[in-house]
């Protein structure tokens, strides 16, 4: 079985869907139930034996870096684990101005901390998996033990397709192509969302290096569509549903589903 143990958590983002609130707290640390959202990923790489989290952050001296400081102690901080060690943090500004925005940079910034680094995982800081009968980091790691790249794909209602960007696997459950929130569910293609939960070789950067702007962002999706023509990119499905702070709405709807189900 391969071991992963090192985890880049994006929380770069700039919330401007949730103006005027994230322009005094981050988007990733606005609450649910009654800790930040980034932390539900942050354990969810606990439970998974991830022990080094890479945050790309906006600027230094970020929320993120004040909650998580350079460590997590599992024990004091996710008692219920019931799992003893630490993770190392560390931290990566994404200078947009230099670098560009979207979430292809935002992975492309963190190359050099990531060099020695043979495989890892990348998950966005401002959405999770809730509800799922295994940690969805677990199966995601379980799922690429014979392949150097795969994402997990959400089983989602047909009619929801167009909140997500929706994937295109083949018989073997490789990605074959990808449709960012479409009006519908393409046909053929089953119901499969991409909800950013990635585990990557080195193999990703040169990808994400010959990422073209799109409407001036530069996708991370376009990267993973590259690299699976080059080589397999497994499609993990699962089950549960996915919980983020984006809309005002959805992140109301996130605290009620976390407070009623007490985790």
């Amino acid at each position: 079985m391969k071991t992963i143990d090192t985890a880049l958590i994006l929380t770069a983002g700039n919330g401007t869907r949730r103006l005027p609130i994230t322009r005094v707290i981050d988007k990733v640390m606005l609450p649910i139930g009654n800790r930040p959202a980034v932390d539900y990923v942050v354990e969810q790489c606990a439970a998974a034996g991830i022990r080094r989290i890479v945050f790309v952050v906006q600027r230094q001296g970020s929320q993120i870096s004040q909650y998580y400081g350079k460590a997590i102690d599992i024990s004091q901080e996710y008692p219920w684990l019931n799992m003893e060690g630490q993770i190392a943090i560390s931290y990566v500004v994404h200078d947009q101005a230099k670098l560009g925005y979207g979430t292809a940079p935002a992975v492309l910034c963190a190359r050099q901390l990531l060099a020695d680094t043979e495989q890892f995982i990348v998950v966005a800081g401002d959405g999770f998996l809730h509800g799922s009968a295994q940690n969805p980091l677990n199966m995601l790691i379980a799922g690429c033990n014979d392949v150097d790249s795969a994402l997990l794909g959400l089983q989602i209602p047909a009619e929801e397709a167009s909140n997500f960007g929706i994937l295109a696997v083949d018989k073997d459950h490789q990605l074959v192509n990808l449709s960012e929130r479409p009006p519908e569910l393409p046909a053929g293609w089953q119901p499969l969302a991409n909800i950013s939960y990635y585990a990557f070789s080195q193999a990703i950067f040169p990808e994400l290096e010959a990422v073209k702007s799109v409407g001036g962002e530069y996708r991370l999706t376009d990267a993973i569509l590259s690299l699976s023509g080059q080589s397999p990119v497994r499609v993990v499905p699962i089950e549960g549903e996915f919980l983020d702070s984006g809309l005002a709405h959805k992140w109301v709807a996130a605290n009620q589903r976390v407070l009623d189900s007490g985790k």
